[in-house]
């Protein structure tokens, strides 16, 4: 028997079993779609994670480069080696020079230096004796009227208290003005002998013999940087001759000695001399000390030219290289060259002249000079190949080698600090 169905068993009338398979169906055609949906998510994590590495990788690179820059321009230095045009000359006795006070344009002027040492020592006397010993010391003259003044051999210069004092020879003394008067330094002596002519520091003299000028009597003054000393009268212990003369010479080269270190040390800024131009004047007193022995005292005064370094420098070069074109040059040293006085009596008589001829003799290394910080200036940024040409500029550097750091930089420092420049002779 055929079966029959009923509409209803095949499509109920509520529409359920329609909507629940219709339900199914649309599940089922989600599955794919979300499928989808999650392929293309993790497609798009690895996308994300690729550009993040590559992004890290950049900024690690910029990173290092930057370090690389900035420990570049933290270190960057240049030690630029100089090497000066020298020119060692010899020099030669033969050949006077002439120092003066006021020197004229191209002339070597100098200055004059004192200093004074005094010590003392006891030795065995031998007896008695009568001495009468005159007070000498050291007059600066000066003169406020712009003409030089003569003053003759035992001029006569007046304390206050009328005791008279004489120079032994004939001096000029340099005019000037109230502001910046002539000055001499001279040796005086007391015309007669005793204690009475000692006079202090700082005591003011005229020259009676001008008194019948009174512009010129009130020009020319004279004082004592130190005092007048060594007047005595009577009788002192005596000391054999060989003893007082072994006392005098230990103390004195003693005393030399000294004082040319403190010469060196207060030479100012700027000057030099040479040491065998010192001249040293001694004054020896022998006083009682106890009834058997006698003190020594030694006093030495030193005298010694100062030439300006300079100055110096360049009139050597000027009168001994050839061609010398007037640059800034300097004495590298002058320890191997000796100083004698053309009349060696001069040495003596330094406070009481204006001028004197010198030789020297031996080997002086002269050096050009050239502006160091003007130097460093024109190769601040520059590239290192171009140092050849900025050296074009300064006729005192004969050649120079510029080492920078770090080794890959090619130009020098943009800044002062970081260049460093070598002599290298």
């Amino acid at each position: 028997m055929d079966k029959k169905w009923n509409l209803q068993d095949i499509k109920p009338t509520d529409g359920t079993a329609l909507r629940n398979k219709r339900s199914t169906h649309k599940v089922r055609n989600q599955e794919p779609s979300s499928s989808s949906d999650t392929i293309k998510v993790k497609s798009t994590k690895k996308k994300r994670r690729v550009s993040k590495g590559t992004v890290t990788l950049l900024s690690f690179s910029v990173f290092v480069i930057g370090v690389f820059v900035l420990v570049g321009l933290l270190s960057s230095q240049a030690e630029v080696f100089v090497t000066p045009r020298s020119d060692e000359v010899t020099l030669s006795t033969s050949y006077n020079y002439l120092a003066e006070k006021k020197p004229d344009e191209g002339g070597l002027g100098y200055e004059l230096m004192s200093l004074r040492g005094e010590n003392e020592a006891t030795v065995s006397a031998t007896g008695e004796e009568e001495v009468s010993i005159p007070a000498s010391g050291t007059l600066v003259i000066t003169n406020t009227n712009n003409v030089e003044q003569v003053l003759i051999e035992k001029t006569r210069f007046e304390s206050p208290d009328g005791k008279i004092y004489r120079i032994a020879d004939g001096v000029r003394v340099p005019g000037g003005t109230s502001e910046e008067p002539g000055r001499l330094e001279v040796t005086v002596t007391a015309e007669e002998a005793g204690a009475e002519y000692n006079v202090e520091a700082g005591t003011a003299f005229t020259v009676p013999g001008l008194k019948s000028d009174p512009k010129l009597y009130a020009a020319i003054r004279a004082t004592n940087p130190a005092e007048i000393a060594n007047g005595f009268v009577g009788k002192r212990l005596k000391v054999a001759d060989d003893d007082l003369q072994k006392v005098k010479s230990d103390v004195s080269e003693a005393l030399k000695e000294k004082l040319l270190v403190r010469a060196s040390e207060e030479t100012p800024s700027g000057f030099q001399f040479f040491p065998d131009s010192a001249s040293f004047v001694e004054e020896v007193e022998v006083k009682s000390n106890g009834d058997t022995e006698a003190l020594i005292n030694v006093k030495v005064t030193l005298q010694i030219p100062l030439f300006k370094s300079e100055a110096l420098a360049k009139f050597l070069a000027t009168n001994s290289i050839p061609g010398y074109e007037g640059l800034p040059v300097r004495l590298d040293s002058i320890d191997d060259v000796t100083f004698s006085y053309t009349n060696p009596d001069i040495a003596s008589n330094l406070g009481n002249i204006n001028e004197f001829e010198f030789n020297l003799s031996g080997k002086a290394l002269l050096v050009w000079e050239f502006d160091e910080v003007a130097f460093a200036t024109d190769l601040l940024g520059v590239p290192s190949s171009a140092l050849g040409q900025v050296i074009k500029a300064y006729p005192g550097i004969k050649s120079a080698k510029a080492e920078l750091r770090p080794f890959w930089k090619s130009s020098f420092p943009p800044s002062l600090s970081k260049i460093n420049i070598t002599e290298r002779l």
